[in-house]
């Protein structure tokens, strides 16, 4: 997917400092750090690391912008330095050993509320309160591997294309396509009791995998 700074402005703010024009990558992280932010509280559920996570990703972004080639949306650069950084945190032994064990409870409600819509929940009609439903849904989002969990907000919040969640990932458009089954299946049976009950009977808590 081609893109010129004409119809991304994000592409010509990146295109200027890469040219090192001055003011141009300040502007860029002022009006972009805060999608970056809602991206990364999704993906790792805890708002402090998502500020620790976004800092590191605009430093090795800096880094590398004389390296920068437009050729995709902006965002799906960032969000690829985005998502290997998380998952470097996420190997590391250190990281692990800090995980909370309600590290998953931490996402605002709101934050998944997209996936309320989902035709495999339950319709409005069925009487199940709604912020009971996106406990449910946040949860079971949470529950996810960090990939899985990395391409269903990439798809479901950001609305990138088949094509650039492949491109941000790393990974061919069919390991994406498999991916993102996975992780219906997943999603699925870990709410398969709010299908069968009506209410989301919330599974204990437990370690992010």
């Amino acid at each position: 997917m081609d893109v010129s700074p004409t119809n991304d402005p994000e592409v010509a703010l990146m295109l200027a400092a890469k040219a090192d024009v001055p003011g141009a990558f300040d502007r860029l992280v002022v009006e972009v750090t805060p999608f970056l932010l809602r991206f990364l509280i999704r993906q790792c559920g805890q708002p402090d690391l998502a500020e620790d996570l976004a800092q590191e990703t605009w430093l090795k972004l800096w880094r590398v912008r004389h390296d920068y080639r437009a050729g995709a949306r902006f965002r799906t650069f960032l969000y690829r330095i985005a998502v290997n950084t998380h998952l470097n945190k996420v190997r590391s032994e250190s990281y692990r050993a800090t995980l909370s064990l309600d590290a998953s409870s931490s996402v605002d409600g709101d934050a998944l509320g997209v996936l309320v819509e989902d035709p495999m929940l339950p319709p409005p009609e069925s009487g199940l309160e709604t912020e009971e439903l996106r406990a449910a849904v946040r949860q079971a989002v949470d529950g996810l591997p960090t990939a899985q969990r990395a391409a269903v907000i990439l798809l479901r919040y950001e609305e990138l294309s088949y094509e650039e969640i492949a491109e941000t990932l790393d990974m061919s458009l069919q390991a994406v396509k498999s991916l993102l089954n996975r992780a219906k299946t997943h999603l699925a049976s870990s709410l398969a009791h709010v299908h069968e009950t009506g209410r989301a009977a919330i599974p204990a808590k437990g370690v992010r995998p």
